[in-house]
């Protein structure tokens, strides 16, 4: 068993608003500026200087051989979080493109991805090793520490 993390590309949402400084990255042709529905498909994408941002969905999944061919298993379906809350979207972009609010959105969206994911592991103890797949999500998805959820609450 091995923990999947699959990127989801947005299709045209914006971003959480308050964290980060977004902008369509429309040509110019496009009238969604002045109503709601866009004509170009796929739809205008919304970018973070040069990044377009994303969705991690975080999965555990199993190999299994079904008529001599290798298949993959979804055992558990941990959730998902917005890319623009972790450090790894924002290397090799500019770091003014975040706004003062985005330490603190960061570490509770990655609260709430641990609050979710946590039972989910627990309930499949007998199955895998829950520490193991907590520490190879930790990896992507960093465990706020409580020093970091402290300056998150007082600011």
């Amino acid at each position: 068993m091995f923990v999947r993390f699959r990127k989801i590309v947005s299709d045209g949402r914006r971003p959480s608003p308050g964290g980060v400084n977004s902008k369509l990255a429309c040509q110019g042709h496009c009238k969604r500026r002045r109503s709601l529905k866009c004509p170009i498909k796929p739809r205008c994408r919304y970018r973070i200087g040069d990044a377009v941002p994303y969705r991690l969905q975080v999965s555990i999944v199993e190999n299994t051989r079904i008529h001599g061919k290798v298949r993959q298993e979804v055992i558990a379906e941990l959730g998902s979080i917005d890319g623009i809350w972790l450090a790894e979207f924002w290397e090799g972009l500019d770091p003014a493109l975040r706004t003062d609010r985005w330490f603190d959105q960061s570490v509770a969206a990655r609260v709430a991805f641990w609050n979710a994911a946590k039972p989910r592991l627990d309930r499949l103890a007998n199955r895998l090793d829950p520490k193991a797949m907590r520490m190879a999500i930790h990896a992507r998805i960093p465990w706020p520490k409580q020093d970091e959820r402290d300056a998150a609450r007082t600011s």
